[in-house]
């Protein structure tokens, strides 16, 4: 189930990133728990610091970059989806 989560949540993100191109951490978060909540079978609450690793293991796995990578990810953070 565990499993499953991770990648539903990435997923969601990676959705968000393919559409929007750039995108601010808060609205990342708010739009993936969006995208989470339409689906049925998927639809549970995104805790907030499950979302930031997933963020950094995005960016570790070079999916995104961070516009500021000095800042830690976080609000007011901005992304580029590289994928």
């Amino acid at each position: 189930a565990e499993l499953e989560r991770k990648h539903v949540v990435e997923w969601a993100i990676i959705k968000v990133m393919m559409r929007e191109k750039r995108v601010e951490h808060e609205d990342l978060a708010e739009q993936a728990q969006a995208w989470i909540r339409t689906r049925p079978s998927t639809g549970f609450h995104m805790a907030r610091d499950y979302f930031d690793a997933m963020v950094v293991d995005l960016i570790r796995r070079e999916y995104l970059e961070p516009e500021a990578p000095e800042r830690p990810p976080g609000s007011g953070s901005f992304y580029k989806y590289l994928a």
